[in-house]
């Protein structure tokens, strides 16, 4: 009896170990899931109080910057790193360095630079600025000077050897309102990201060897004033966009460049443009008649552009002040309006085989 006694605990013990082992097997895994399922709530829990501010600086400068770029200038594209906007985003993260007093408004030269405290708007200005750079071959420049130095303020990027004057112009809040790159020996394109300098008022790079077409982002730019683009090679029609958003627009320069397409009739919203050269191109189409309705136009060149035709617009003009309309060396026909010959001391110069005009200089050397 005994005997069988310790054979029956025996069993017992075994049978419990067993039951024991298995029961273990299975609560690992269980407690596993357990921790990752409290560790994931707690993450939830904290992403969910955080503003979008603490979430980005979470994820990193990077990411902060990918976002910010592309919230701002969703045509950018960052899938080939060697186009000039990947090229300006690499420079961007490789240039911080330590801590440093990064938002001076000032244009003095800053000790040491750490972008990713650097605010939003100055982020784009920078990147804007920096894409400029590789977009038309910077490190080809005639004047070089101090561009993409990286213990700099942008806004004292400049050449102090070139007595023509500062490339970039900032006002007192350190933002950019002025580029003056003229015959600087600039190739390649104008970069879209130059919509990111939102308080530009004059963008001049005329006499380089710019290549490639206007961005139509630069007819979302409210405060230009001037552009001055002409002696270039550049090609392709003139953006729509250009028209009541640069209500502001006082010179457009897009002389002697290879220009072609039709000149927009948005043109009627460039209620204050004075100076609208367009000659020497390969523009097409017809005169929109809505240039007669600008009323601070004091030039107009359309010369030497051979496929311009239609009749010429006859309506009553509004420009009282306008002192140069050049049409010669084009298909343009019809007759120049009374209203036009009226006003004093205006020089029109037409095909005279072509246009009707009781008050035209035919000297055709413009």
């Amino acid at each position: 009896m005994m005997k069988q006694k310790k054979m029956q605990s025996k069993q017992l013990w075994e049978k419990t170990v067993e039951t024991v082992k298995k029961e273990k097997k299975y609560q690992i895994p269980l407690t596993v899931v357990a921790v990752f399922g409290v560790l994931a709530s707690l993450v939830a829990i904290i992403f969910a109080t955080m503003d979008g501010g603490s979430f980005d600086a979470f994820l990193g400068f990077e990411y902060r910057f990918h976002k910010l770029i592309s919230q701002h200038s969703p045509s950018t594209s960052f899938h080939h790193r060697d186009t000039p906007a990947g090229l300006a985003f690499e420079w961007m993260l490789n240039s911080t360095t330590s801590s440093s007093n990064n938002n001076s408004t000032t244009n003095s030269t800053e000790d040491t630079i750490d972008i990713s405290t650097m605010s939003d708007d100055r982020l784009l200005q920078r990147f804007a600025l920096v894409t400029l750079w590789f977009s038309t071959n910077g490190d080809q420049w005639d004047h070089r000077g101090t561009w993409l130095s990286p213990d700099q303020h942008e806004c004292s990027w400049d050449d102090p050897t070139d007595f023509s004057g500062k490339d970039v112009h900032c006002n007192n809040r350190g933002e950019v309102v002025a580029i003056d790159l003229d015959s600087d020996h600039l190739t390649g394109s104008l970069p879209l990201e130059l919509g990111l300098l939102t308080k530009l008022t004059k963008l001049s790079a005329y006499r380089n060897e710019l290549t490639g077409t206007l961005p139509s982002q630069l007819g979302q730019m409210t405060q230009l004033e001037e552009v001055l683009l002409y002696d270039n090679q550049l090609s392709g029609s003139i953006p729509s966009q250009f028209g009541s958003k640069l209500s502001s627009l006082f010179w457009l320069r897009l002389e002697e460049n290879q220009l072609s397409g039709t000149i927009p009739s948005t043109f009627s919203g460039l209620v204050d443009i004075s100076w609208l050269l367009l000659q020497n191109n390969q523009l097409t189409g017809t005169v929109p008649t809505q240039l007669a309705s600008l009323p601070n136009l004091s030039w107009l060149a359309l010369n030497s552009n051979p496929d311009l035709h239609g009749t010429f617009p006859s309506t009553s003009w509004k420009a009282s002040d306008i002192f140069r309309v050049w049409l010669h060396d084009t298909q343009l026909e019809g007759k120049i309006s009374d209203d036009l010959c009226a006003i004093p001391r205006t020089q029109i110069v037409v095909n005279p085989d072509l246009m009707e005009c009781s008050c035209c200089d035919n000297d055709t050397n413009q």
